[in-house]
């Protein structure tokens, strides 16, 4: 861990501290997990994206119902509209 030096208003840290005393914790673990969350939220990570973590979107009304006995990939790959 780096130690850093910060300035913040005094009512902030009061409230921390009275938190962090409310649940039996250190001052600095709750500004540390403060500061995690907020990365968390508000900065971007470059990770791989799941395919699950893509939002579904429509591609239109269904041709045709699919039988057991289509080739899907067959039609994806087919020129045929």
């Amino acid at each position: 861990m780096t130690a850093i030096t910060i300035d913040i208003p005094e009512e902030e840290l009061q409230a921390i501290e009275e938190f962090a005393k409310k649940t039996s914790r250190a001052t600095a673990d709750v500004v540390r997990e403060a500061i995690a969350d907020f990365r968390k939220k508000q900065i971007p990570t470059k990770r791989p994206i799941s395919v699950l973590e893509i939002p579904s979107h429509s591609v239109g009304k269904i041709l045709r119902p699919l039988s057991p006995d289509d080739d899907i990939l067959g039609e994806m790959l087919s020129d045929d509209p």
